[in-house]
């Protein structure tokens, strides 16, 4: 199961390193011009400055995933023991809130509440992350070894 296996951690590599472009891209964002969001949110909601914090507060976050996901790549490439099982864990996790993301997009452009032009796309990119998670995580499951 080599090949699978080498799959899984391109999977994880290349998710990791998207997670930090996007992470970064969201932190410019939020510190350029959170009125790019701030203007679709009434002010009375939550005012500009909010908006750009949560921004960079939420792309740190998305950083900070990313680089758990080159971590767990680069124990894996070192043999670090129980590596395998955190990287399990890791896209067995990822699949499931990669496919729950692809459904609310898809409920959102179904119902009407986002536009379908952006919902749909990303809703079919979030199902191919799940199924790639998924295989990611099936694949590892072979470096996994007994308990004890």
């Amino acid at each position: 199961m080599p090949r699978l296996d080498g799959l899984s951690i391109a999977i994880l590599a290349a998710c990791g390193g998207l997670l930090i472009l996007a992470g970064i891209g969201l932190i410019v964002l939020g510190l350029v011009d959170p009125e790019l969001v701030s203007s679709r949110i009434p002010d009375s909601v939550i005012d500009t400055a909010a908006v750009g914090g949560a921004m960079v507060a939420l792309g740190s976050g998305t950083v900070l995933l990313g680089l758990v996901h080159l971590a767990a790549v680069l124990a894996l490439g070192l043999t670090v023991r129980g590596a395998a099982t955190g990287a399990v864990v890791l896209a067995a996790g990822m699949a499931v809130l990669a496919f729950a993301f692809s459904v609310a997009a898809l409920v959102s452009a179904v119902a009407g509440t986002a536009p379908s032009i952006l919902m749909l796309p990303a809703s079919a990119g979030l199902l191919l992350a799940a199924i790639g998670y998924a295989l990611a995580a099936v694949g590892l499951l072979g470096r996994t070894g007994p308990p004890g």
